[in-house]
């Protein structure tokens, strides 16, 4: 598993790593994106711009509010690597995330299916996806064979993956696009059997030519911030997220989808829960 250690204190250098050459024409893309994402959905009653004078608040404005409060105060730890993030640090990589789904075309509403362990990458994955309004289907790491990840995939209707690196070989056996599919080529991915899923990205160390990075789809800073036209807009009861158990069998079973207020009620992400709790809380 690549940690996000290399990034902390040097969003500098991470800067546009999406696209080094095109950073703000992309940026401009990507707040396109997000307004016209966040009209439709405002439009669809999903994400009203305000009630009575006050915005919605999703678990990403609550969570904000608490990182607001004393930045520099430590706010994880994770074990591995002896990584400490501050409060700034969580802000700062998931907003980065969030920017960098949205440059790559990602929307309120669309899916990120997740193979990861509770690590840096995926609770950076899960704050940004809240910000965003996209679904978390979270799957147990039992379902790795190719089998249940195309199964799920299907079901889930994912527009994105984020695997860690021993889910790699299922997921290109899931998804034989994949085996003729480059990210340098720079042409947006598609897959016949599965429609919706447009981006795929690992954890791993090794590079995987038909795998986009996760440190390559974090932007950090960029000149026109898309996640200005959806900050804020998200309704505590849109969908956020679902989990795939293993079923009888051993068959994929989907959960029931929580919404933003049930994840912070029930405590459904531990990790993110503690720091609304505003406790240091290590992984």
């Amino acid at each position: 598993m690549q940690s996000l250690a290399r990034a902390t204190g040097r969003a500098a250098e991470h800067a546009g790593c999406l696209r080094p050459r095109n950073v703000a024409s992309l940026s401009r893309r990507g707040a396109a994106v997000a307004l016209k994402a966040a009209t439709a959905a405002a439009a669809a009653g999903d994400m009203p711009l305000t009630t009575q004078g006050r915005f919605l608040g999703g678990l990403a404005s609550k969570v904000d509010k608490v990182l607001a409060e004393i930045p520099m105060k430590e706010a994880v730890r994770y074990k591995k690597g002896n990584l400490k993030w501050t409060r700034s640090d969580v802000k700062s990589h998931s907003e980065a995330l969030a920017c960098g789904l949205l440059e790559l075309g990602c929307k309120a509403g669309d899916t990120m299916a997740m193979w990861l362990p509770e690590c840096s990458e995926k609770h950076v994955a899960q704050l940004a996806a809240a910000r965003i309004g996209m679904v978390v289907a979270e799957v147990d790491p039992k379902l790795g064979s190719a089998a249940a990840v195309e199964k799920i995939l299907e079901e889930s209707g994912a527009a994105v993956v984020l695997v860690e690196e021993s889910v790699v070989p299922s997921l290109i056996e899931a998804v034989p696009e994949l085996r003729h599919y480059s990210t340098d080529s720079g042409l947006p991915f598609r897959s016949a059997k599965l429609p919706s899923l447009r981006l795929c990205i690992h954890t791993g160390l090794e590079r995987e030519a038909a795998l986009l990075h996760f440190r390559s789809a974090l932007l950090y800073t960029p000149p026109v911030s898309p996640l200005a036209q959806v900050n804020g807009q998200i309704k505590e009861s849109a969908p956020l997220h679902t989990i795939f158990s293993e079923g009888t069998g051993g068959t994929p079973e989907k959960g029931k989808t929580l919404s933003h207020a049930e994840v912070v009620s029930l405590a459904s992400w531990p990790t993110i829960a503690a720091i609304l709790k505003k406790e240091y809380v290590e992984v």
